[in-house]
């Protein structure tokens, strides 16, 4: 059966569509065809897209001109670069780019300053963060002063916890001014007179002290001796491992005396910058670890006593047990004079 090429018309619309747009029947056997292709051939992918539930573009897709993710959103968007830069440029620091460069930018300020930058920054990242989804949900736009209107509001009113000190600097006063904030006590100079003595006569004088990096991280101890001339007869460090601080200057004080008694050196004055060890030590309250080899040292030793010594007298025994954390397997180093 074989149509021609005339028109269809109705009588009372007009014409509705030509003749040639119907099907053409030929004398060829019957077929499937798949009529959600142009060629009538069934494909995967032709049935996906015949199945699946199109939805409407979106049109606040076009505000983004980057992948969005969380960095992008919180360091490297135009917006969030514009408020960093205002907020960097009131406390003189660089753009910031990451939860790092936030700490690492208040680690010489006072704690005054830090209380106050770190108050800001992270307000600054909640603000960023909830100004992203008024934009995409609420078709808001971004209003930058209102943004660092809202950013100084907040921190200004965390004022109430802050408790740090500021320094007596024209540094520290602006910052306060610029958040509307009230004077803080200042940090204090406090001049302390320190000194040095040799021992008398026959007895050494050990300079101990312990180093733990992290505490508890790696340790090490050290001391230096002298004699009543001002000679030094030995200068030892040890590493002890992952160790506190405290453990550390117990093992400084116990291997000094030790060595002590191995060299003959029966009376002893021991300088170390810890109160905590010496008064264990003065008061019979001594770690359980150390009582029996305290138990033998002080059956040996003739006479001996407890100085308390600041870092910058002790600094001998502070670099050895420096050297003593640094040591990769804790072997001694031993020299003499």
């Amino acid at each position: 059966m074989v149509f021609g090429f005339s028109t269809i018309k109705n009588p009372l619309y007009g014409q509705m569509f030509d003749i040639n747009e119907l099907p053409v029947a030929d004398n060829n056997e019957d077929r499937r065809i798949w009529s959600f292709s142009i060629t009538g051939d069934f494909t995967v992918a032709s049935a996906v897209e015949a199945i699946r539930r199109k939805y409407p573009k979106l049109q606040w897709t076009k505000k983004r001109n980057d992948e969005e993710n969380l960095e992008h959103i919180l360091w490297n968007c135009k917006h969030s670069e514009i408020v960093w830069k205002w907020l960097g440029d009131m406390f003189c620091f660089k753009h910031p780019r990451s939860f790092e460069d936030i700490f690492k930018f208040v680690m010489q300020k006072s704690f005054a300053v830090k209380e106050i930058w770190l108050s800001a920054a992270f307000i600054t990242l909640r603000e960023l963060l909830f100004l992203r989804n008024k934009c995409v949900f609420e078709n808001e736009s971004f209003n930058e002063q209102s943004t660092k209107t809202r950013i100084l509001k907040l921190t200004a009113e965390s004022e109430v916890r802050m408790k740090g000190k500021m320094w007596n600097s024209f540094y520290d006063l602006q910052i306060l001014k610029l958040f509307n904030m009230s004077r803080r006590r200042t940090v204090s100079t406090r001049i302390q007179e320190i000194y040095f003595l040799l021992p008398v006569n026959n007895q050494i004088l050990l300079c101990c002290d312990g180093a733990s990096k992290g505490n508890p991280g790696m340790s090490g101890y050290g001391f230096v001796g002298r004699t009543s001339n001002g000679e030094c007869i030995v200068a030892m460090a040890g590493g002890l491992g992952v160790a506190t601080n405290y453990f550390a200057e117990v093992m400084a004080l116990l291997c000094a005396e030790e060595w002590a008694i191995k060299n003959g050196k029966l009376e002893v004055i021991f300088r170390i910058d810890s109160k905590a060890v010496i008064k264990a030590f003065t008061s019979g309250h001594i770690p359980w670890f150390a009582v029996t080899r305290w138990s033998k040292i002080t059956e040996r030793l003739q006479s001996w006593c407890f100085i308390h010594s600041y870092r910058e007298v002790n600094f001998s025994a502070d670099f050895m047990a420096k050297k003593g954390a640094n040591m990769a397997r804790g072997e001694n180093l031993l020299f003499k004079g």
